[in-house]
């Protein structure tokens, strides 16, 4: 928030301007942006929700995971147990057909010994396939586990993403709302005519800043009727309004330019000021920027209302003015 006075470079930012329109809703600006960071809010409590979703499968995964590889370990350990037994069987079956070729073994016994072999050969069966199931568990867990972080990566894109698109959408709301007004020059702040609230409208004046080393200009709004008398170089009597000249006097000033296009009333932006015709206008350096009152000079502020006499050969610009009515007088 700048203040009177303040120093203020080219580009600084001095005022916000809002552009929004009211309705029953409420400021239609102010609805937006609030329907934008509720969208915001969602799109971020979405993107927490799922996150969190995936950080609790990977969680569950892992146990899944230590589960069935202690499951593996165990089928694995019971495997090579069974291969043992196989390997026994298998031995007992062919000393038992060894002993009854010689005729010291019935055939019943051979055969129970043949069904022994068989049974722990498809016990091993068993065992290997059991094996191969928790090996594709862990496989399948392994592989989803593998996926989760790039499920999270993209979860987070996403949401990165959906966020800087709601923020372009707010910026984009922002800048058809707020108008921002930067400081044209460097200087110092001179006068604020407006307050914060407060309703402007075009043409009207936020700040006055006075360049850097700069001086104090009139502008004089003078009447198309009368402007073929004035030219550059010309002495000026100015008065301010809130200095009485009777009580004051004048300020001496000299015409430094004077505007080559005419402004219609709706083209002069000057607060205070009516205009019913056309005028020029007319920059006026002053001999010095004080009025002497109260026993004190006090510095003429940017915005003072004034008013001008030109000198003409000695006359005021309202006596030329009125020279052909006295001299038809004079005549009379």
């Amino acid at each position: 928030m700048i203040r009177e006075g303040d120093t203020v470079a080219a580009g600084d930012r001095i005022a916000v301007l809002s552009l929004s329109t009211e309705t029953t809703a409420g400021n239609v600006g102010d609805v937006i942006s609030l329907g934008l960071t509720s969208e915001t809010q969602a799109a971020r409590v979405r993107a927490e929700s799922r996150l969190a979703q995936l950080e609790v499968e990977r969680e569950q995964a892992n146990i899944r995971l230590a589960k069935s590889e202690a499951e593996h370990r165990q089928v694995m350990i019971q495997t090579g147990l069974q291969e043992q037994r196989v390997q026994l069987a298998k031995a007992e079956l062919d000393r038992g057909i060894e002993i009854a070729n010689k005729g010291f073994l019935a055939r019943r016994e051979v055969d129970a010994r043949r069904l022994a072999a068989l049974g722990a050969e498809q016990e091993l069966a068993a065992h290997r396939r059991q094996a191969a199931t928790t090996e594709r568990e862990i496989a399948d867990i392994k592989a989803r586990l593998a996926s989760i972080p790039l499920e999270i990566a993209s979860a987070r894109s996403e949401a990165a993403t959906a966020e800087a698109s709601l923020q372009q959408r707010r910026v984009e709301s922002e800048a058809r709302r707020l108008q921002f007004i930067t400081a044209p020059i460097s200087g110092r702040v001179a006068a604020l005519p407006v307050t914060t609230g407060q309703s402007i409208g075009a043409g009207g004046t936020v700040a006055v800043i006075l360049p850097t080393n700069g001086r104090l200009e009139v502008e004089l709004l003078a009447p198309s009727r009368a402007i073929g008398f004035v030219k550059a170089g010309q002495d000026v009597e100015i008065s301010l309004q809130a200095f009485p000249y009777q009580r004051f006097g004048t300020i001496r000033g000299t015409v430094r330019t004077v505007s080559s296009t005419v402004l219609g009333p709706n083209e002069v932006g000057f607060q205070g000021i009516r205009v019913d015709e056309p005028v020029f206008r007319i920059r006026v350096s002053l001999s010095r920027e004080t009025v002497q009152a109260y026993g004190q000079n006090i510095p003429m502020q940017p915005g003072m209302l004034v008013s001008a006499e030109i000198v003409f050969d000695r006359r005021s610009l309202l006596r030329w003015l009125f020279d052909p009515i006295y001299a038809v007088g004079q005549r009379a």
